[in-house]
């Protein structure tokens, strides 16, 4: 990853693609990185809100997000 104003240029080595990412979309991909396990939607969510309450909308961009990551082979999700 490669991270400049506002923008993060995300390489995939699993199949040599590269992306362009948003700061907000940058942030998840970071914290799901940090992450010393696996984390739940509501989790993440509470762990990329900090203190501050979720923003009305929140867990549905959210789970978009995490739905274009694991599209494009950033991110999987593990079974229930």
């Amino acid at each position: 990853m490669r991270h400049w104003d506002g923008d993060c240029l995300v390489f995939n080595p699993r199949n040599a693609s590269t992306h362009l990412l948003s700061s907000e979309s940058y942030e998840v991909l970071r914290t799901l990185q940090q992450s010393k396990a696996s984390l739940l939607e509501a989790e993440l969510a509470r762990e990329l809100a900090g203190d501050d309450l979720l923003p009305e909308g929140f867990a549905l961009e959210l789970a978009r997000c995490l739905q274009h990551f694991e599209d494009l082979g950033l991110a999987e999700s593990l079974p229930a």
